[in-house]
């Protein structure tokens, strides 16, 4: 038999059908001229529950939502992290270019050489040239700190006769510091390879990597760490048109090329951006002791884009001739050298 109170069923509720006698029954003695608003009424008496299971929905959601990306990040980030440089501080990193020269405790660089590097910071004043020395045992921490030396003092000592031989040990590490004292954009940096590597994927092998394999896998974890150009000194005079590669121009701001540029002959690498994939690749394969010496870029590379043709994460430049000699710029190298003959 129909409800006579209610003849269009108006006070059943439609998400709750069972419930009646509840708090809010008073509004059901409410005088309503229409059943149209008595509906209405009886409607906006559930739509507080409606709003709270809602509301308890979408803050569930919303932190399991939160609660996946703090663990993605979790995950994640030391495994980045992990693989640059724990010390990566100590290159004093800048905000303009890099131009690195590396070297090992064994080898020597000739007069030449530094000639060549004098010339590239006088004709690069924009870049930070860094001269990297590479050494198996972890030297004192003067030698560590010879990038941020007070330059005062340093100037008195160098400029006297009577302590040029015994300020430093050896000729080629004095020389180091005059460069570094006569050039505002030179920073000499000897580090161990244990600091070198510490954190990094190499860490564990860096050590029993031969010479010319050890040099490229610093070289590619730097350049993985800190974009820059890594090249030998006989090559500074390709950094006017390899600046291009560090950015594209874009009207009026500088956009980092995500290419990794490569020279086959392993004298020139340029990065734009960190993490960069390919580099990644190169630390990664040497880790895992897939590495054939000086061939070791190149096999890298053959692997990593077997149509070299199309390599959408690198550029392969053309082997450059060495740079001439006959319009160096080295007023400091020169000078040493007579000092020294004196």
């Amino acid at each position: 038999m129909p409800n006579t109170k209610d003849p269009f069923g108006e006070d059943v509720s439609l998400l709750y059908p069972d419930n009646h006698g509840d708090k809010f029954a008073r509004f059901v003695e409410t005088p309503c001229e229409t059943p149209i608003i008595k509906g209405v009424v009886n409607q906006l008496r559930k739509w507080p529950a409606d709003m709270l299971f809602a509301f308890l929905t979408a803050c569930l959601i919303i932190g399991s939502l939160g609660f996946l990306i703090f663990l993605t990040v979790t995950i994640c980030v030391p495994t980045v992290v992990g693989n640059r440089m724990e010390e990566i501080s100590i290159l004093e990193v800048r905000t303009s270019s890099n131009a690195y020269f590396f070297k090992l405790a064994n080898q020597n660089w000739s007069t030449t050489d530094y000639c060549y590097i004098e010339t590239a910071a006088r004709r690069h004043p924009d870049f930070n040239v860094y001269l990297i020395n590479l050494i198996k045992e972890e030297p004192d921490r003067k030698s560590l700190n010879q990038s941020s030396i007070n330059r005062t003092r340093l100037e008195s000592k160098l400029n006297d006769p009577n302590n040029y031989h015994s300020s430093v040990s050896s000729p080629e590490d004095r020389l180091r510091q005059r460069l570094v004292f006569g050039n505002e954009n030179i920073r000499n940096i000897n580090v161990s390879i244990d600091k070198f590597f510490k954190g990094t994927k190499l860490s564990k092998v860096a050590k029993q990597l031969d010479d010319e394999v050890l040099e490229i896998a610093a070289k590619a974890q730097l350049l993985w760490s800190v974009p820059g150009v890594a090249l030998k000194p006989n090559m500074f005079c390709n950094l006017d048109s390899l600046k291009s590669f560090l950015c594209n121009s874009n009207k009026n701001e500088c956009l980092p090329d995500k290419l990794a540029t490569i020279e086959p002959e392993n004298d020139i690498q340029v990065t734009g951006v960190p993490c960069q994939a390919f580099m990644g690749f190169v630390v990664q394969e040497i880790s895992r002791n897939k590495h054939n010496g000086k061939y070791t870029l190149k096999e890298a590379l053959e692997k990593y884009c077997p149509r070299q043709y199309y390599c959408p994460e690198i550029r392969i430049l053309n082997s450059k001739p060495k740079c001439p000699t006959d319009a160096l710029n080295c007023p400091i190298v020169y000078s040493s050298i007579l000092m020294h003959m004196a």
